[in-house]
This record gives structure tokens, C-alpha cells and sequence, in this order.
């Protein structure tokens, strides 16, 4: 399992983030940005949330390692997982929330059932499991 992050501008620290404060700044979309969205606004926010459509909507990123950026100039917030947040270079630029309710998304490391893998991905399989551990 890995943590969802709620990502907004550095600066905004001290700011009792709450969903107003949310909708002003507007919500950063991604491929799997409303999934993850929806699941930390229903645990923090309000338990009735169900839809994107009821968000401000500041943007849509398409690409992993640039989800972050938009945030990092102060143009809205998104969430994603810990991994993709820890992974951007400009860490000072950003905050993470504390959530009162953390949520976490599970893993999975899967395979065709009836196609064994060769041998050679097996370094891989446990780079996959030391990293994630």
C-alpha cells in the first residue's frame, strides 16, 4: 500500500486547508486524479463528495513527472501517490498535507496466469518488491 498525498503550493502551510480553500485554488486533473481525488475528499472533506464535476477544475496534466509543476507555481493542487511526490526535484516549492484520515491505494504486482515470466525478470520482480518495502 502507499499513501495518497494531498499536493498544494509551498507558502500555504499554515492555511486551514478545507474545501473551500480547495476550490479556490483549483484542482490540478490527471489520469488517475479523480480516482484519487474523490478518496481524499470523502475521508477529510466531506463523506458526500462523489463527483469531479463539483470541483474547480485549474488544469489537466497528462504526464507523471509533470503533475507537480502547475502546483509548484501556485496555480491549484492535486493528489497523488507518495512515490510521484517524492520523486519531484522542486520539494521546496510544495507542501504536503496532513490529513486527518490518511488513504492509502494497494499495489499489485501482476502477470498473465498462464504465461510464466522468462527468468530475466526476476531482478526486476525484486527491485520492484526492495523499493516498494
Amino acid at each position: 500500500a502507499e499513501q495518497l498525498c494531498l499536493v498544494i503550493p509551498a507558502g500555504m502551510e499554515k492555511v486551514v486547508i478545507n474545501m473551500e480553500q480547495l476550490n479556490q485554488l483549483g484542482f490540478i486533473n490527471h489520469p488517475d486524479g479523480e480516482h484519487y481525488v474523490r478518496q481524499i475528499i470523502q475521508a477529510n472533506f466531506d463523506h458526500s463528495f462523489n463527483s469531479i464535476e463539483s470541483l474547480k477544475v485549474a488544469g489537466y496534466i497528462n504526464q507523471l513527472n509533470q503533475i507537480l509543476l502547475p502546483v509548484s507555481l501556485g496555480l491549484g493542487y492535486t493528489v497523488l501517490p507518495e512515490k510521484a511526490v517524492t520523486c519531484f526535484p522542486q520539494q521546496t516549492k510544495i507542501h504536503v498535507v496532513s490529513l486527518d484520515k490518511p488513504v492509502y491505494e494497494n499495489l499489485y504486482l501482476i502477470r498473465k496466469k498462464h504465461r510464466p515470466l522468462p527468468k530475466r525478470y526476476d531482478f526486476f520482480m525484486r527491485q520492484i518488491r526492495t523499493l516498494l518495502s
